[in-house]
């Protein structure tokens, strides 16, 4: 069944339920309006015998009065009076009548106020006439017959007058009675009706309910798992059209994914190889390089000491020039190499003891040249740092790129090195060195800021142009920082200069530590013309005050 078939059977469902509420409802207003009606008529009745016997009552008075009045005077009527007294007859005739049609709807309230009637209009005949106009006086003996006659016919309307309040009473309270039956009965059947609604509408909508989420849950749950990997499951189409056609679209979704991971794969394995035969081909190019370059760099330092024992001022510059260049080459080399020992996971720790302030001392020494090519000055804030056991030379190459990646993007400013030892989160930790080494350089951006680290990122190619460097310095520290079990991060703005933070454990992790230590070293204490400046993003310098 379709999804769409099974909602709109539940919406007739809750029509139906909907149109049944209503002719209950619809029972209950008739049936009360019944009863309220029978109550109006019963009460109007009760109120209208009670009228009839004071208009009874009011005529004989009048026709008393008349009698009395008559039979001690000759004087007849006035017009007035008799027209008086006729219109009061006819008003007694119209409650009488009205009195009959209240009465039509039970036979015993009908026959009396038919009997009411009946002697209502033998009174009409017995004395209407008197009042009629230039009507002759009766004599006494006639008015006193008439008399009797009219009270004996009032007696007797005036029993069933009796009677009928009585009935009318009975029906009063019989309808009440009915009308608080109904009410209540109506209550009661609209609250089953209701309930018997609510019951049928929840169960359905939670029969209606669980079949979606069973079958949605069941979806979820191929689609998760094919999230976590498992591709080659299928989903069995069921549920209805609509959450069949889910399921396969999950299931296409899920070959796609398949044939995405064998190209990723197939990819990876590509990207593998091509990254071993690279990193074979930087080391053993790096090495190639190198030899030559070592017997170049030999015979121009032998060449620039005799001819500075030779005072040949001519071609010391040159020489000078040349073994500048020869070093600056062995370093981007060796930073090459670097790259390709961290890619291929071949770098380790050569631990040793150390005092920090000393090694500082040595970095500062270092540095200084560099920083000061630029105008810069360099400043040491330190404490009393302890001693250190770690891999002291991947140590110093990460303070001495830093310094020199501030240097080389600070012109006429300050660079400086501050350290101090702190507490680890975790006892286990011991303590922690931290570094920062703050520049008032150009700075840089948010999204510079992102890629400071990234190997062979430049901005565009100006920084290239005025800075030089192949962008491997910064990249080659953070990843020393982390075998080094620390961290190195970045702060900066535009124009603000570039704080770098370095943190290291003052004792090497113990995986780490007890690794053999490894032959060959990377670090180089070169003098300061031989350190490898690291590129960093470009930014623009801030224009001139006053510009």
């Amino acid at each position: 069944m379709t999804l769409r078939l099974r909602l709109a059977l539940a919406f007739s469902v809750v029509v139906a339920l909907f149109a049944a509420n209503f002719l209950v409802w619809s029972w209950n207003a008739r049936r009360s309006a019944e009863r309220l009606t029978s109550f109006e008529r019963a009460v109007d009745a009760q109120l209208q015998v009670r009228e009839v016997e004071e208009q009874l009552d009011e005529r004989w008075r009048q026709v008393r009065g008349y009698t009395i009045f008559s039979a001690g005077s000759d004087s007849a009527l006035t017009e007035d009076e008799r027209n008086g007294m006729l219109e009061a007859f006819t008003e007694t005739r119209t409650q009488v009548e009205l009195l009959q049609r209240l009465s039509e709807a039970e036979a015993d309230d009908r026959r009396l106020a038919d009997r009411v009637a009946d002697v209502w209009t033998q009174l009409e005949a017995l004395w209407q006439p008197d009042f009629a106009p230039g009507a002759a006086t009766r004599s006494a003996t006639e008015l006193d017959t008439a008399a009797e006659r009219a009270r004996t016919l009032l007696d007797s309307a005036h029993v069933d007058l009796a009677t009928l309040r009585r009935l009318e009473r009975d029906r009063v309270a019989v309808a009440r009675a009915d009308i608080a039956g109904a009410r209540d009965l109506a209550r009661h059947v609209s609250l089953a009706s209701v309930s018997l609604s609510a019951i049928v509408a929840v169960a359905l909508a939670a029969l209606l309910a669980a079949g979606i989420t069973r079958e949605l849950r069941r979806l979820a749950g191929g689609a998760r798992r094919i999230g976590e990997g498992h591709l080659d499951e299928a989903i069995a189409p069921r549920g209805g059209p609509e959450l069949a056609a889910v399921g396969m679209e999950l299931n296409r979704m899920a070959a796609r994914l398949r044939e995405a991971r064998d190209a990723r794969e197939n990819a990876l394995r590509t990207a593998e190889a091509a990254s071993l035969a690279k990193s074979a081909f930087l080391a053993n190019t790096s090495h190639e390089l190198r030899t030559p370059l070592n017997s170049i760099l030999g015979y121009a330092e032998l060449l620039l000491e005799d001819a500075r024992a030779a005072g040949g001022s001519d071609s010391i510059a040159d020489l000078e020039r040349i073994v500048g260049a020869g070093r600056h080459l062995r370093g981007l080399i060796d930073d090459v190499l670097d790259l390709s020992k961290i890619e291929a996971g071949k770098m380790t720790l050569t631990t040793e003891r150390f005092a920090v302030a000393t090694l500082i001392d040595e970095v500062l020494d270092t540095a200084a040249p560099l920083v000061a090519a630029r105008g810069n000055r360099l400043e040491r804030k330190a404490e009393d740092l302890g001693v250190a056991w770690t891999d002291g030379a991947k140590l110093r190459q990460v303070l001495l790129n830093l310094l020199a990646n501030a240097a080389k993007f600070t012109t006429d400013g300050v660079v400086t090195l501050r350290a101090e030892r702190g507490a680890a989160l975790s006892e286990d930790d011991g303590d922690l060195l931290v570094f920062e080494v703050i520049d008032s350089g150009i700075g840089m951006t948010a999204s510079q800021l992102r890629r400071v680290f990234d190997p062979f990122t430049q901005a565009d190619g100006s920084t290239t142009r005025r800075y030089g460097g192949t962008g491997l310095g910064l990249g080659i520290a953070r990843e020393l920082a982390r075998l080094l079990g620390g961290s190195l991060d970045a702060e900066s703005a535009p124009g603000q200069g570039s704080t770098f933070r370095f943190t290291v454990p003052a004792i090497a992790p113990r995986e780490a530590a007890d690794e053999a230590p490894e032959t060959h070293s990377i670090e180089r204490a070169l003098p300061a013309s031989d350190i490898e400046t690291t590129d960093r993003i470009e930014r623009p310098e801030p224009a001139p005050r006053g510009s």
